[in-house]
């Protein structure tokens, strides 16, 4: 199923759909918003959600590509193999890149609420949720999970925050939480069963967590002036 929700004016969306049973929702409002989903033809029962307020949106393009099960297929044949296309158009951006490998249970939710956010989600494997929250401006969040049972959030309420969380494995639990001014966290996880969080408040904070292995967890709080 697909569905769109457009209150306001000068709003584009696309959905391209080509797996069995995949949700997809846009809900636009406010004006010049722009999103873009792509689903391909081996995900399936996969959820994408992407919620836009306000400012002028832009979008980072996504481009699939054709496989035998699509039947005529007739969208864009060119591009990178993982079916990105990373061409900017402008200035605030929303990717979201569901990819089941004939799993599905994959769910994505983007909720952008002030200017020129960038989000964007790339779900490779089974059963992985990826949510990403951004309320202010210039900041820019990207969720890369590969593998099954991985969770995923970003909360950003600010400017110019920058948040990136990969997770390649199973059954990982990672949670960013930003509210100031240009803070930077970055989280790598890969194994299974590993925990980690980031909480930073204030103003140009830095932190980075890597896991590798079993059981892993790790807890970085950060707050006021600047820390590195």
């Amino acid at each position: 199923d697909a569905y769109v929700d457009q209150n306001g004016r000068g709003h584009e969306a696309t959905i391209e759909q080509y797996g069995k049973g995949n949700d997809a929702t846009i809900e636009q409002h406010g004006k010049n918003q722009v999103a873009s989903i792509t689903q391909e033809c081996d995900s399936e029962d996969n959820t994408v959600v992407i919620d836009q307020t306000s400012g002028h949106g832009d979008v980072c393009v996504t481009c699939p590509e054709p496989c035998k099960d699509c039947g005529d297929y007739n969208g864009p044949k060119s591009g990178p193999k993982d079916g990105h296309n990373d061409d900017r158009i402008s200035e605030r951006s929303v990717r979201a890149f569901s990819h089941g490998n004939g799993y599905g249970a994959n769910v994505a939710t983007v909720d952008q609420d002030g200017k020129h956010n960038d989000a964007e989600i790339v779900q490779k494997g089974k059963g992985n949720e990826a949510v990403i929250d951004q309320d202010g401006k210039y900041n820019d969040a990207k969720i890369d999970q590969n593998g099954k049972g991985n969770y995923a959030e970003i909360t950003q309420d600010g400017r110019g925050n920058d948040a990136d969380i990969e997770q390649d494995g199973t059954d990982n639990t990672a949670y960013i939480d930003q509210d100031g001014y240009y803070n930077t966290s970055n989280i790598k996880q890969g194994g299974e069963c590993n925990y980690a969080s980031t909480n930073q408040t204030g103003s140009n904070q830095w932190s980075d967590i890597t896991q590798c292995g079993k059981n892993l967890s790790a807890c970085v709080t950060q707050s006021n002036g600047s820390r590195w």
